[in-house]
């Protein structure tokens, strides 16, 4: 599953199917019903097989064990949560292993399965088949290897399947596996690899919810019938190779989330939704798509991005600010874009993250409305004017800067003092900012670990309150007119450029801390320390 997209999965689905993972008292009855023996004793086998670390007491009803749940009438165990918490950080060490006559196909009643991230190490059995009850199946985040049995197609009461994150995971043949699974609401077999075209059998899961293909080596056309399934609302493609004749595909699905990222896709997307849709959460990064951005892109309510891509032309004056009041991420890196910035963006008051880097955006830049951004990047665009850095630094939220190649000249007309209040950046990327002074107004930035002020046109010394900013971990000063030595470079740096300068001196004992340094086309000499990786490529040293 995509990065981006993983976070608006695993809110979608805990509101779609919340598992009982406890031993509430809804779902126990041992006063009038102990769990079956020979259920009691598998499941302690298996707890011993897989090395669960469920606390379960053997003296006691296993309906009431962590993760267990049985039916009230006969006794059999009908659950089993087994998943270790936190989800989904899986167990580590020895891997476990599930065989053919494992004890867990004993449980015959089961209803509900998850394994998912146990570290198991195995192929997984045909007769998984045995388990006829089955309404939710998850085994992902293992290392679960070879084909999938063709025998899992004959659970045709799931409405759940997750194999997904079993990256050595093979499947023979979909069309086989999903024809009998009409009742299926999820079905996600990301890094699953399919190696084929889609199934026509897909067409046939009208109660489809969920669908997570990523990074299955899909091929060949996306079906028509994919927008047409009539309860669709989670769809992920991520990375697969893909085509499709976008100016004749309509969406009808009642979708929320769209990735379609890395696909291989190519075309205009003008009438690929209706402005009603209703999505809430578009990913279509690394393709090719081109043209004006559609109008119904910017009635999406949550996050956009359409970032490398082939798209042109500029965004639109006016939008439905209803439609996007709660917009947090607008991402059109890499592109073709141009003209000035509309002042919807600016008067958002939802965004967290502007990523509009790569373009040719112009003309001069305002104030964002919004109190909750943590990322801006106007990078390599073609704006103008002056901006001021405090303007940022001043934000309580605003962890990532990048201005860098932007066109904008920054200057830093507040300087630092007891007044002034505490930024959060973190990362300041402003080469080729025309900068002529070191801004002091970074001072009050304690978190900052990344900066850049490389190609500016800085003079003088290192200023000794850089060497205060005990976090900063990377530093380029590189082309600028810097003189001095470098005492004032904090120890913390790992990796540091300061080539193309006028440095003089003797190279600092950085210890052990550095792992890239980059001094060439400066005046600097001495010993270079052992544990210290250093280009030293045109280094000029005192004859």
């Amino acid at each position: 599953m995509s990065g981006l997209s993983w976070i608006v999965f695993a809110s979608f689905f805990l509101l779609c199917y919340t598992p009982i993972t406890s031993s509430s008292s809804l779902y126990k009855n041992t006063s009038r019903h102990l769990c079956v023996q020979g259920d009691r004793f598998a499941l302690l086998q298996l707890k011993a097989d897989l090395n669960l670390q469920n606390a379960w007491v053997e003296e006691n009803d296993c309906c009431g064990w962590e993760g267990v749940r049985c039916n009230l009438l006969t006794g059999h165990v009908i659950q089993l949560a087994a998943s270790p918490r936190p989800f989904p950080f899986p167990v580590t060490g020895v891997g476990r292993t599930i065989s053919p006559n494992s004890s867990l196909f004993l449980l015959r009643h089961l209803e509900f399965l998850d394994l998912s991230s146990n570290n198991i190490d195995s192929s997984l059995p045909s007769n998984i088949s045995a388990l006829s009850h089955l309404r939710y199946l998850d085994i992902s985040f293992n290392s679960i290897y070879g084909e999938i049995p063709i025998e899992i197609g004959q659970l045709s009461r799931l409405t759940s399947l997750d194999l997904s994150n079993n990256i050595d995971l093979t499947m023979p043949d979909l069309d086989e596996i999903v024809r009998n699974m009409t009742l299926l609401r999820e079905l996600h077999l990301s890094d699953v690899s399919i190696n084929s075209s889609f199934s026509d059998s897909l067409s046939n899961l009208s109660s489809l919810v969920s669908l997570d293909f990523s990074c299955c080596f899909l091929k060949g056309n996306l079906p028509v019938y994919i927008g047409n399934l009539p309860r669709l609302q989670y769809l992920d493609l991520f990375e697969n190779t893909l085509s499709a004749n976008f100016t004749t595909f309509h969406w009808s699905s009642p979708l929320k989330t769209l990735v379609l990222s890395h696909c291989d896709f190519t075309g205009s997307l003008t009438y690929l939704f209706d402005p009603t849709h209703s999505l809430e959460y578009l990913s279509l990064d690394g393709n090719s798509f081109y043209g004006p951005i559609p109008p119904w892109v910017f009635n999406i309510s949550s996050y956009i991005d359409l970032s490398n891509n082939k798209f042109g032309g500029g965004l639109p004056l006016s939008v439905d600010q209803n439609r996007i009041s709660g917009l947090t991420e607008l991402r059109f890196s890499g592109n073709s874009l141009s003209g000035e910035l509309p002042s919807w963006l600016y008067a958002s008051t939802s965004l967290t993250d502007v990523d509009i880097s790569g373009n040719q955006f112009s003309g001069q830049i305002h104030e964002f409305a919004s109190d909750s951004l943590q990322t801006i990047d106007f990078s390599y665009n073609d704006f103008s004017g002056k901006v001021d850095l405090s303007s940022f630094t001043n934000r309580r939220n605003l962890g990532r800067l990048f201005l860098s190649n932007s066109g904008l000249s920054v200057v830093a007309t507040t300087k630092n003092d007891d007044n002034l209040n505490s930024c959060s950046l973190g990362v300041v990327e402003l080469s080729s900012c025309n900068i002529s002074i070191f801004p002091e107004v970074l001072r009050s930035c304690n978190a900052l670990g990344n900066l850049d002020l490389s190609m500016n046109s800085l003079g003088g010394e290192i200023p000794h309150w850089l060497r205060e900013m005990t976090n900063l971990f990377s530093l380029n000063l590189s082309s600028n007119h810097l003189v001095g030595n470098l005492g004032n470079v904090p120890h913390s740096v790992s990796t540091l450029d300061i080539r193309s300068n006028m440095f003089r001196g003797e190279i600092p004992d950085f210890g052990n801390n550095m792992d890239y340094f980059d001094a060439s086309n400066n005046q600097l000499g001495g010993e270079i320390r052992s544990r210290t990786i250093i280009l030293q490529h045109d280094i000029s040293c005192p004859s």
